[in-house]
């Protein structure tokens, strides 16, 4: 073989091994834009038709809310809203005292979601709760969200809503028994106030009966129950739901209400699972998780699987209510860790609703409770989050009202 032959073979083979070099490192170039999705990206990071849907219009009707709640995770990115209860329609934990602490107090930022509880011991006058609702429709005319909860005292001795008593949670759905009038005047004045909210065209996250597995509130700790145990059976306390749902959709006609069954996720001594009083597919449109720990995990928040079987009756879900645990409502508690508990194990989580602060005396000694997302270790971070919703972000308006 002749040298000018050697040397074109070996040309050749020069060129075959750069080619094949050159191709493995587009295969291995290809693969790492992939992974990064660079190249066609990946559905999980379009947007969710929640950021869609407010891209096109507000949220007005009780479809499109629900809509709004909706998550698919396997084909688009975390989209969650950001929410804050502002206080007690009793000023026991004035709203408007609220307002300026909780809601101004994040500027240039707001939340999604204002929250307000009607009442920790009794359902106040009317007035009171005209003034609260005020304050709801204008978040609401905004292009916000709104939650009511009811901390409702205990009818059967007239105290607060951690009174607990023996008795029989039949008795508030049979007529003829004083209870059961005094359990109606209840229901009716807070029927009026959520008529109020539904006459100005706003959709209620409606979120009674909280808590029900945790055993700490009079309507899951009826130890003169039929059922012979020291909680409320999950019979009693469904029949307690479907009255109130009848009486709010039926008889009043508030059909602007999406029906929020919140239970706790990390239950006191009652061992009760998060589905455990779960009232029933037709009587609930959205499942919340309430959360206060520290331990911000999948396997410290999902007791025996019980997330698990919420999230497959197919409902929209939420953190109804989240924060730290006691020990760190100081304002030592970053909210981070709840946006990545939702990123790694909740995506389709639609929002998280953060408590208003709170004051208490025990044996004597007073002690402040700070949950609220600004009383939170660097709240901005979280408001400016991609991955989340704030007011400003859906509605594209930069400031609250002056007022």
């Amino acid at each position: 073989m002749t040298g000018a032959k050697k040397t074109g073979l070996g040309r050749m083979r020069s060129l075959r091994v750069c080619f094949l070099g050159l191709m493995a490192l587009l295969v291995l170039l290809g693969g790492w834009l992939l992974r990064r999705n660079f190249l066609f990206p990946s559905n999980a990071n379009l947007p969710s038709p929640a950021e869609e849907l407010w891209q096109e219009t507000r949220p007005r009707s009780r479809k499109e809310v629900l809509r709004l709640l909706e998550r698919d995770v396997e084909r688009h990115r975390l989209f969650l809203l950001l929410g804050q209860n502002i206080g007690t329609a009793d000023s026991s934990e004035d709203p408007e005292d609220g307002y300026a602490r909780l809601i101004r107090a994040l500027q240039p930022r707001s939340v999604a979601l204002m929250g307000v509880d009607y009442g920790w011991q009794f359902v106040p006058p009317a007035d009171e709760l005209r003034k609260v609702n005020q304050r709801l429709i204008s978040h609401w005319q905004r292009g916000g969200l709104v939650s009511v909860s009811l901390h409702i005292g205990n009818p059967f001795t007239r105290g607060h809503t951690k009174e607990l008593s023996s008795h029989d949670l039949r008795l508030l759905t049979q007529p003829g028994s004083e209870v059961h009038e005094a359990w109606m005047e209840n229901l009716e004045r807070t029927a009026d106030a959520l008529a109020q909210l539904q006459d100005a065209g706003v959709v209620v996250l409606w979120r009674p009966f909280h808590e029900s597995n945790g055993g700490w509130f009079w309507w899951a700790h009826a130890t003169g129950d039929p059922s012979g145990e020291a909680w409320t059976s999950a019979e009693s306390f469904r029949r307690l739901w479907q009255h109130m749902h009848h009486y709010f959709t039926e008889v009043r006609g508030l059909d602007q209400l999406l029906w929020v069954y919140s239970a706790a996720a990390t239950p006191n001594a009652s061992g009760l699972t998060t589905d455990a009083y779960y009232p029933g597919d037709d009587w609930v449109d959205v499942v919340g998780i309430d959360a206060y720990t520290s331990n911000w995990t999948w396997e410290n928040l999902n007791h025996r699987q019980a997330i698990d079987r919420l999230r497959a009756k197919g409902k929209p879900i939420v953190l109804s209510e989240a924060g730290p645990d006691h020990q760190q409502m100081d304002g030592s508690f970053d909210p981070m860790q709840i946006l990545e508990f939702c990123a790694n194990d909740m995506p389709d989580c639609g929002y998280v609703l953060f408590w208003h602060s709170w004051d208490r005396v025990y044996d004597g000694v007073p002690v402040s409770h700070q949950p609220a997302l600004a009383q939170q270790v660097a709240p901005e971070r979280l408001l400016s989050d991609p991955r989340v919703g704030s007011l400003e972000a859906i509605t594209g308006e930069a400031l609250l009202p002056s007022e």
